[in-house]
This record gives structure tokens, C-alpha cells and sequence, in this order.
């Protein structure tokens, strides 16, 4: 927890990416709004301020528009203060500008999107908040000019848009924060710019800081990472940042229930959308020349006889312990196969997840062509498995350690990236 030893704190999240509690698959996750709750109720005092950085959900498809409904709740819950929009928010255009419409908390600000035909801006250039001890401090939001901008949007240059508003700030508050969804390079690049700025805080980031980056200029603070942590900032009696660190959010930090709860109702709710997504899924596959692993066992009995063995063969069923067999967000690693018969639901990972479409490589045995069959065949396949088994999902995830559950293949196919 941040030391008690400062005037006023500021708090933040960013890049989110639709992770509104650690998936269920593996201990020692970190994240979640509910434990986001639990940290913040214990850390926040009065008059400190609590910012996000944007990228709330990832993706536009029916049940991750339906989470945008939620988060922002979630947020309204915990009092946050300011909301920069990010990738996410600006991939949904008039949804998010309707979901967000009214909202008095948090206040999304930002000075360097506009209409991409009137240059007029969406939303606030920034917000004022009155700081414990009186003086007045300016959030002013940015977002990334360097993302896929919808076409109903610009993004003006981050620089650029700064001076304007720090020029127009001037006389209205005591010190200026910069709230950027930006990644790290430029966010410093940016404070080099503007030294009269007291700190920057940055949150379009493939790995967050442990402290303050003092590189010329402004202090920064970046992080993110799909809120597996909230950053802080402190502040003396003077307007320039002190200190800055991270408080994971980890299987020592409970839910709050009222934040677990609004998961739950996500959950419940999100489930509507599940055989649709199957159906997309499914219908995925075949384009992509998936065959569906009933159709491998012909020719690969003693590989097929592994893999009945393994986690990978039941992966829904797992899901449907935790009554999660129709929750998209779980899905999508989870259903990565063909049913095997004609009104038969996908059981779990199949060979293809792995290996690749096998249609041409089944069309190539029975056509007599083996060195075709041979090149359609994929077997160097550790790039895979950290599709799913990634650093927020999977953080244990070893490549040699998880192999020799799922061994198979006289020949070691699917080993060559594992021998690295």
C-alpha cells in the first residue's frame, strides 16, 4: 500500500483489455475490478485522484460490447475520477459515445480527438479537481495517434495539442497532469517536451515501470497491462511528483463482494451470446481448412489415443464445471476443434489448434502425394500454445514442462520449438 507520507496521491489503471477478473484456469493470477475495489478502498483517501487510461475491452463483437456496459459501472462503483479513451473505446465509435453520454464519473476527457470532418472535439480537453490542500490540479487526456483510428475519428498530435491546452490551462490550475494512452517511448519523448508539466502518466504499455522515469523533463509513470496492478503517484508540499510504485493485484488481495458480483451478472449476462459464438467459431475453423481431430485418428491412432488423455480433449467439459461453457470470454481458448459428428458439441483443443488446417494434408495422403502431405503438416507449433498460454493466463507457462503432459508423435513432431 502507498505510504501515508505524501499531500495527495494519483491513482491509475489503463489497457484493461476486457479483464475484469483473472481467468479461472490457473492460480496466481493477478487483476480484476473486484480486487482493484478492495486495494483502492484501503489505499485512496480523500481528495486523491483516480484516473484510467483507456482500452477498457478488446474487440467488437456482441458480448464485449455488452462488457463495456459493465466496466464503466464498475468504474462509477469505484469513484474514479477521469477516463481517457483508448484503442477499445475507439474502436466502438457511437456506441461508446452513448454508453458515456451523461456519465458524470468518471469524466472521460480528451484534447487531441476530433470529428475526422469538423475537427470538433468529442469530449473535454481535460477536468479540474480541487487538490486537499487547495491548489487546483488540470487532467488533460491524450490518446494514441499511432492505433487504427475508425473513420468517423482523427487523432491530432499528442505534442502539438499539449501546448494548445497548456497554453489555455494557464491561470486555471496550480499543476498540470498529463493522462496519455500512449506507449512508453513517446509518453517520455512528450515530457522531454514539456518540462513545465508536473508528471505524465502513460498507459499503452507492454510492461509497466516500478517507479518514476526521470529522463529529462517531466517525470514519468506508465503502466497497464490488462490491470493486473494499479500505479500511484505521490505528491509532496510541492507540485512535483515524489514517488511512484505498483501494487499487484494478487491472490493475497480478496474480492470486493459488490465487484464480484457485478462479474457474476457479466457472466450470466455475456452467456446469451455463447452458441452464437460457437457457431462463428466453428464456421471459423472450416475456412480456415480445419477437418476437426475425429478425422485425424484414422491415419494417427496412437497420437489421437494421447490426446484423448489429455486436459487439451476436455476443455469445455472443464468450463462446464465451472458452469462457464457459454461465456465467450472463455471460450475462445477453449472450443478450438470441430464436433465430431453432425449435431455433436466441439469437446475442447483439437489436434488442428496446434498443427494447422489439415484438409490438404488429409487430401494429399489420399491422393498419393506424401511430400504434399508432408509440407501441409505443421509441426513446429511452440509459437501456439502461448496463444492461450499467455503471461496473464498462464504465467507459470513452460514449454518443456507442459509438452511432456501432451507428448505425442513417434517422430517428435511438435517438439522442434520445444528443444530451444
Amino acid at each position: 500500500m502507498p505510504g501515508d507520507g505524501f499531500a495527495w496521491r494519483l491513482f491509475f489503471t489503463g489497457d484493461t483489455r476486457g479483464y475484469i477478473h483473472p481467468c479461472g484456469c490457473a492460480e496466481g493470477l493477478f487483476g480484476g475490478l473486484p480486487r482493484r475495489a478492495t486495494y483502492l478502498a484501503k489505499a485512496r483517501k480523500p481528495g486523491d485522484l483516480l484516473v484510467d487510461l483507456g482500452n477498457l475491452i478488446e474487440g467488437t463483437r456482441s458480448h464485449e460490447r455488452l462488457k463495456l456496459g459493465y466496466v464503466l459501472e464498475g468504474l462509477k462503483q469505484l469513484e474514479y475520477d477521469v477516463l481517457v479513451p483508448g484503442e477499445g473505446e475507439l474502436a466502438l465509435g457511437e456506441d461508446f459515445e452513448k454508453a458515456v453520454a451523461g456519465l458524470a464519473r468518471p469524466k472521460v476527457v480528451c484534447a487531441n480527438l476530433v470529428r475526422a470532418g469538423t475537427r470538433d472535439r468529442i469530449f473535454e480537453p481535460w477536468s479540474l479537481h480541487r487538490l486537499p490542500d487547495g491548489r487546483t490540479a488540470a487532467v488533460v487526456g491524450l490518446t494514441s495517434p499511432y492505433q487504427t483510428v475508425p473513420e468517423r475519428y482523427a487523432v491530432l498530435d499528442p505534442a502539438a495539442t499539449l501546448k494548445e491546452a497548456l497554453a489555455s490551462l494557464k491561470g486555471k490550475a496550480d499543476l498540470v497532469v498529463v493522462a496519455a494512452y500512449l506507449e512508453g517511448k513517446p509518453a517520455l519523448d512528450l515530457a522531454a517536451a514539456f518540462a513545465s508539466v508536473d508528471v505524465v502518466i502513460a498507459g499503452r504499455v507492454p510492461r509497466g515501470s516500478d517507479a518514476l522515469l526521470l529522463r529529462g523533463g517531466a517525470p514519468v509513470m506508465v503502466g497497464g497491462e490488462r490491470g493486473q496492478y494499479v500505479s500511484f503517484v505521490g505528491f509532496g508540499d510541492g507540485v512535483k511528483a515524489q514517488a511512484a510504485a505498483r501494487g499487484w493485484l494478487g491472490d493475497a488481495v480478496p474480492d470486493t463482494p459488490a465487484l464480484a458480483d457485478l462479474v457474476k451478472r457479466y457472466d450470466k449476462d455475456a452467456s446469451r451470446f455463447g452458441e452464437a459464438f460457437a457457431r462463428e467459431a466453428i464456421a471459423a475453423f472450416r475456412t480456415a481448412s480445419w477437418v476437426g481431430s475425429a478425422a485425424c485418428a484414422e491415419c494417427h491412432k496412437a497420437e489421437h489415443e494421447a490426446w484423448e488423455k489429455s486436459k487439451h480433449a476436455h476443455a469445455m467439459k472443464a468450463l462446464a464445471e465451472k458452469h462457464q461453457e457459454k461465456n465467450p470470454d472463455c471460450m475462445k481458448c477453449h472450443l478450438q476443434d470441430l464436433p465430431a459428428g453432425a449435431g455433436n458439441a466441439v469437446r475442447g483443443i483439437g489436434c488442428e489448434s496446434c498443427h494447422g488446417g489439415g484438409l490438404a494434408h488429409a487430401t494429399a495422403l489420399k491422393a498419393g502425394t506424401p511430400h504434399v502431405r508432408a509440407s501441409t503438416f505443421k509441426t513446429n507449433i511452440g509459437e501456439s500454445c502461448v496463444v492461450c498460454h499467455d503471461e496473464v493466463n498462464s504465467p507459470r507457462f513452460d514449454r518443456r514442462d507442459y509438452w511432456s503432459r501432451i507428448a505425442h508423435g513417434s517422430t517428435g513432431a511438435g517438439t522442434d520449438e520445444v528443444k530451444k
